[in-house]
């Protein structure tokens, strides 16, 4: 699966920079992927739905290949380099 288009609504309190939607093939969509950042670090985490006082995730990365690209569509559409210290972030 290759990341065909991603969106991002800028949010940010505390850790959160704000949420993505990523579209892969243009076949399926996934909304609702809360983006953060921890220090000089940005990452993301799936969504997830909240069950009394649990959260559970709702969608799965099981390929590593493809969470790499998840980010990396990320980074693309903040404009920052594909990197692990993320240095420059623009929030």
């Amino acid at each position: 699966m290759q990341v065909s288009e991603v969106k991002f609504k800028k949010f940010e309190k505390g850790k959160l920079c704000g949420f993505a939607d990523i579209t892969f093939d243009d076949s399926l969509k996934v909304t609702g992927l809360t983006v953060f950042k921890t220090g000089d670090v940005i990452s993301f985490a799936m969504p997830s739905k909240k069950v009394k006082e649990d959260w559970f995730d709702i969608v799965y990365c099981l390929d590593a290949d493809l969470r790499a690209e998840i980010l990396t569509g990320i980074k693309e559409k903040l404009g920052l380099p594909d990197s692990e210290d993320n240095e420059g972030l623009p929030f």
